[in-house]
């Protein structure tokens, strides 16, 4: 069964583990009690990757409440610098290609 994260209007989001057709209904707050909606993210599911995982909630995420890559611990892959000795060589190859 996949793990909804729930939003309790007294003490906060919570986590909560429920079956597939429970989805929309509303589960009760462990600390408090009161019911609380799902929020809308996608479920957490033991099947699919952490990465996968991840960028589906942050995907989710970003369409309502768009944040920078970097805070979420996301960045780009950089490109190696090449120095002129490395590039002469380059130069090289192709010629003789």
């Amino acid at each position: 069964m996949p793990l909804y994260i729930y939003n309790c209007t007294a003490c906060g989001d919570f986590q909560e583990i429920a079956a597939v057709s429970q989805f929309a209904q509303p589960q009760q707050c462990p600390s408090c009690g009161l019911l609380s909606d799902r929020a809308l993210t996608t479920p957490q599911v033991s099947t699919v990757s952490h990465i996968v995982r991840r960028a589906h909630s942050i995907n989710e995420r970003s369409a309502s409440a768009p944040t920078r890559a970097k805070l979420n611990g996301l960045t780009p892959p950089r490109r190696p610098k090449i120095n002129n000795r490395a590039k002469e060589k380059m130069a090289a190859l192709r010629a003789c290609h």
